[in-house]
């Protein structure tokens, strides 16, 4: 019995080392920017797991990440796959609103998304983020390091969640 538990814990162990370095090699890739690659069929996909319910609005949003200077669409390309990608507008040298976020379905639950926010804001050097979400994304950016404010839209009447994540507080947490 107790070598058979060692040797659980063992596996139990191997197996988080493994789960560890396998989240590390998913991040292995790079992010670049994808405001010249919008007709890519990598990046309409991705928008469609995004825009599930508004799909004609894609081709809008991309328009605004190619002729827009205060917006930026960024992608996680590895091993030529483009496997995520986040979507900002840059209000001024200190905030930014994170305006899409998503990643492939098979590579979710694997930090890519925390990732990505990351990523971004250590290479923009971002100061603040902020973005406005549904309710079944709170956990998320609450588990990303977001605070998360909720407040009633007055036209719609209906709750609305907006987050927050601030350089200096998450430094020093």
């Amino acid at each position: 019995m107790t070598m058979e538990l060692e040797s659980n814990q063992s596996q139990s162990n191997q197996s988080q080392s493994n789960q560890s370095q396998s989240n590390q090699s998913e991040q292995s890739g790079e992010l670049i920017p994808l405001a010249h690659q919008t007709e890519d069929p990598a990046v309409h996909d991705l928008f469609e797991e995004i825009m599930l319910l508004e799909p004609h609005k894609i081709p809008e949003q991309l328009v605004q990440y190619a002729s827009r200077p205060d917006y930026e669409l960024m992608g996680f390309r590895e091993e030529g796959e483009l496997r995520g990608l986040i979507g900002v507008r840059y209000v001024d040298s200190h905030r930014t609103e994170l305006l899409h976020l998503v990643v492939k379905p098979e590579y979710r639950l694997k930090g890519l998304g925390q990732g990505l926010v990351y990523m971004l804001a250590e290479k923009r050097e971002l100061q603040q983020i902020t973005a406005q979400i549904e309710e079944e994304m709170l956990e998320f950016f609450r588990r990303i390091g977001f605070g998360v404010h909720s407040y009633l839209d007055e036209q719609t009447g209906r709750e609305q969640f907006r987050c927050e994540w601030n350089r200096e507080h998450s430094i020093q947490e």
